[in-house]
């Protein structure tokens, strides 16, 4: 027997788009931002877990191992186009801007500290722009699309 070549319409060959094939450097770098996030992660629990206060210690570890869950599945999903994660990309850095905006802006960081937020603030702000800018990657419309 032999096989049909795929035609270049089909769903088949559609589904193997990626941002590493595509070169889609856009989506690719808003990955390596949530690596540089997984890794301050990691950072912030390390610091927790080695504080000589015995009542603080392990506070933060549900909250950061919860980050470090979404931050994972984010950085192995978000190059293959799909409508979740690109919806989890987004409530997550709108979440931490929720919490970094006001915290720099109140001046409740301490220096180098703020202006290392304030950065990254920036940095997830291009992120959510280079997002919506590729939303037609994730939201694909089917071929018999209505008009």
């Amino acid at each position: 027997m032999t096989s049909k070549p795929l035609d270049p319409t089909t769903k088949a060959s559609k589904a193997g788009k990626t941002a590493w094939r595509e070169r889609d450097w856009e989506t690719l770098f808003v990955v390596a931002v949530f690596v540089i996030a997984l890794l301050a992660t990691v950072w912030m629990i390390l610091i927790s877990i080695s504080d000589s206060d015995p009542d603080n210690k392990f506070r933060i570890v549900p909250a950061a191992s919860l980050m470090l869950m979404i931050e994972a599945w984010l950085i192995f999903t978000l190059p293959f186009y799909g409508k979740l994660a690109f919806w989890g990309a987004v409530i997550s850095i709108a979440t931490y801007l929720f919490f970094a905006v006001p915290f720099v802006g109140m001046g409740l960081l301490s220096g180098g500290f703020a202006i290392g937020i304030g950065l990254f603030i920036v940095v997830s702000m291009l992120c959510l722009l280079l997002l919506f800018r590729q939303r037609e990657r994730f939201f694909r419309l089917a071929t018999g699309a209505r008009k």
